[in-house]
């Protein structure tokens, strides 16, 4: 039977994947994106081992969650279900914060 994770047990994983990619790091076959790590701050070792600091992982999911609001201001996704939608919604409450404009927001979806 299909039990998700508890919070805390979410929180150990992200824990555990910061120490392992700061600690053993990952291997990395491309130059271009070994070059990449290394000028947002992570350390190349051993040629193509890539030692990611957890500050890079902080701060790229930081710019993942601006990447996807703006694509979401800026491009209203169409055919959504309503489970979707609100689920959009919920993620990035900040994107519309007008009741009224929300739930415009969510009869254009």
């Amino acid at each position: 039977m299909y039990k998700p994770l508890s919070a805390e047990a979410i929180k150990e994983i992200h824990k555990g994947s910061l120490e392992v990619l700061s600690d053993v790091g990952i291997a990395v076959a491309s130059h271009e994106a070994r070059s990449i790590f290394s000028r947002h701050g992570a350390r190349i070792v051993d040629d193509n081992r890539v030692i990611i600091p957890p500050q890079l992982v902080k701060d790229a999911r930081c710019r993942a969650r601006e990447i996807a609001k703006e694509y979401i201001k800026n491009h209203i996704p169409r055919g959504l279900t309503p489970h979707q939608e609100q689920k959009i919604l919920a993620e990035f409450p900040d994107i519309v914060k007008d009741p009224e404009q929300k739930n415009s927001l969510i009869e254009k979806i």
